[in-house]
């Protein structure tokens, strides 16, 4: 449900525009929000890893589950996240979706510890 509702909001946005899923989001959530008046950023690490990456390049992100460990009810996914051809980082969890986000908050600590090295030289 939650993957389909985001789609909706998705929608919104590509249609109408910024403002108006914020006003959409804002007036359906007023209850739970109450005076808010400003969408706070939540942690999303593959949207972040994506926005760092395309700021100085067109190619997104890739990720690929490496591996699948463990009996059906309790699986163990791991992942790794690619860009321009090379490995950034694995992760691991027990959903594919929870082990690309592991291995795109890795690559984005590696790559923001990197970029702070380069500017303190």
């Amino acid at each position: 449900m939650a993957d389909a509702y985001e789609a909706l909001l998705g929608a919104v946005f590509l249609d109408a525009g910024f403002e108006v899923a914020r006003e959409v989001i804002l007036q359906r959530f007023h209850k739970a929000f109450g005076t808010l008046t400003v969408i706070p950023i939540l942690e999303n690490p593959k949207g972040e890893l994506q926005e760092f990456l395309q700021a100085t390049s067109t190619e997104a992100p890739h990720y690929h589950v490496v591996s699948a460990s463990g009996p059906d009810h309790d699986r163990i996914f791991e992942c790794t996240v690619h860009h321009a051809g090379v490995e950034l980082a694995r992760g691991q969890g027990k959903s594919k979706k929870s082990a690309e986000s592991e291995a795109a908050k890795v690559a984005l600590l590696k790559l923001k510890e990197t970029q702070e090295r380069s500017a303190a030289t």
